[in-house]
């Protein structure tokens, strides 16, 4: 007479351990490794204070942009970057301070001083986006964003 399957799992094997206590070891041994795997990730970033890079959207193209970013509670300061693009290599480049605040996971910044202004006839524009850990999306805003639409970042990881 056969076994029944469940017998079959507590029955001794010739090292007189079950398959059952052999199964439960090697659940116990990938339980372990993803723990230890789990503590290796990067934390997940819960602050906002970062450098955030993408693009922004004007008549004139794709332009870069770098926004180094620190938020201290409820105020935020930084300064933003722009530049030519491979597909858009006649954008000027420059860069400005800026400041403003964040509230409900809404960053608004007004545009600052210059740091290098670009020779041609342009503006420094604010922003209002969202933003989370991990982005920044909305709009150039200001008198001098009159031809700029969208503005994207993705922050970028921090180095040890």
């Amino acid at each position: 007479m056969s076994e029944y399957p469940m017998r079959q799992l507590f029955r001794a094997s010739q090292d007189g351990r079950s398959r059952i206590a052999r199964l439960s070891g090697v659940l116990i041994a990938l339980a372990t490794l993803g723990s230890a795997a789990a503590e290796a990730r990067p934390a997940l970033r819960t602050g906002l204070s970062g450098t955030y890079a993408g693009t922004y959207q004007c008549s004139g193209g794709l332009i870069g942009a770098t926004l180094k970013l620190t938020v201290n509670g409820s105020k935020a300061s930084g300064a933003l970057a722009f530049y030519p693009l491979l597909v858009n290599p006649q954008a000027p480049s420059g860069s400005f301070r800026m400041t403003g605040g964040v509230s409900d996971g809404q960053l608004t910044l007004r545009p600052g001083d210059w740091i290098e202004q670009p020779s041609s006839p342009y503006g420094a524009a604010g922003i209002e986006a969202g933003i989370t850990p991990y982005r920044i999306a909305g709009r150039p805003v200001g008198p001098e964003s009159w031809d700029c639409t969208a503005i994207r970042l993705e922050r970028l990881p921090e180095l040890p």
